[in-house]
């Protein structure tokens, strides 16, 4: 059965646009209205409210939503990641939820769509991607005063639930893999923005075990979007002069250093290895598969979702949960054990000092 997805990328428009026609909102051009409805009709595409057997009443059907926001997405598209958690948080809703997906705005009072649906009293729920604190969705949702679930935010005064990652493990993780292949000189390049809960927590896991192998972590330059291929080349150069014979990073970041090395004349993996987090599926330009930490993303909308349920039906008599899903190491073909002459090198110097 065609999916919302598949209605999307034949429109060539966002999912949140077709969320729009199918739940007859008025903020679509004509042209594109009826485009996607004509390929809705030739697709056959059925959503949960015309599928919901007769017998079944209106009533019990719960209104979600999933908002995205655009600092959650490196190209503002539904990544992904965003898909596999919308599957998930699909199927736990079966047959007798309506969900809408929407796409916010760079700012939530900027976001006419979703005030509409508030201040309309049409919603029961809302999952939150990606809050940040300047763009105020998450304090418009709080006012709100709906049932709020939020990915990889710790809640503060219990104002929501709560989805996150393990990431300290996770990070621990990384930094197993790339001991048990032989390194010893690991560079760790991760977050974005200091003061984050999340790049916290993987900061701690690798400094933690980082101290439990008796390593020294060799600190990267930051990364972020807008960094050029030079900048990422030098800092390249910096960590191999340091000694470094490994990184780990985030998904995005690691492609990028990859590919950088290959210009650089070093082989990843045979040379230097690198283990990535989010497991997005990314390749080197070589058509390396990223080594990565990933873990259960429908896990994820479908623990969002009942969490959801829950606090809506009013099955639970606490103002609010949180779950934490685990993570797993996800073999690619950028991490290698360690080369012997690199090895040896590296042990000499370890004797020396």
């Amino acid at each position: 059965m065609a999916s919302i997805f598949d209605i999307a990328q034949e429109a060539k428009v966002s999912p949140s646009t077709v969320s729009l026609v199918l739940n007859h909102r008025q903020r679509v051009s004509p042209e594109t209205r009826e485009r996607v409805e004509r390929i809705i009709e030739r697709l056959g595409y059925q959503s949960p409210r015309q599928r919901m057997p007769a017998e079944t009443p209106r009533a019990q059907g719960q209104k979600l939503a999933f908002l995205y926001t655009l600092e959650s997405m490196y190209d503002h598209s539904v990544s992904t990641y965003c898909r596999e958690v919308i599957n998930g948080i699909q199927s736990a809703l079966g047959d007798v939820g309506f969900l809408s997906i929407l796409r916010g705005a760079d700012h939530a009072d900027h976001d006419a769509i979703l005030h509409q649906q508030l201040d309309a009293g049409e919603l029961h729920g809302v999952i939150l991607f990606g809050p940040e604190e300047s763009n105020g969705y998450l304090e418009r949702l709080i006012k709100a005063e709906l049932p709020l679930v939020v990915f990889n935010r710790l809640p503060a005064h219990g104002q929501f639930s709560c989805v996150t990652l393990d990431y300290y493990g996770g990070a621990q993780q990384a930094i197993d893999h790339l001991f048990d292949a032989g390194h010893r000189q690991i560079a760790n390049l991760i977050g974005d923005r200091a003061g984050k809960w999340l790049t916290k927590e993987l900061q701690n896991g690798v400094s933690d075990r980082m101290k439990f192998h008796q390593m020294e972590s060799i600190s990267a330059a930051p990364l972020d979007t807008t960094i050029t291929m030079e900048s990422v080349k030098a800092n390249c150069e910096r960590m191999l002069k340091q000694g470094a014979t490994a990184l780990f990073t985030g998904d995005y970041s690691g492609v990028r250093y990859a590919d950088a090395m290959a210009e650089l004349n070093v082989r990843v993996p045979e040379d230097f290895s690198i283990i990535g987090f989010d497991d997005l599926g990314m390749t080197t330009k070589r058509g390396l598969q990223l080594s990565s930490i990933g873990y259960d993303k429908r896990r994820m909308g479908r623990i969002a979702t009942r969490m959801l349920q829950q606090l809506i039906q009013g099955e639970e008599k606490v103002k609010w949960m949180a779950s934490a899903v685990a993570t797993h190491v996800v073999e690619g073909q950028t991490v290698a054990p360690i080369g012997e002459a690199v090895a040896a090198d590296v042990n000499g110097e370890q004797q020396e000092a």
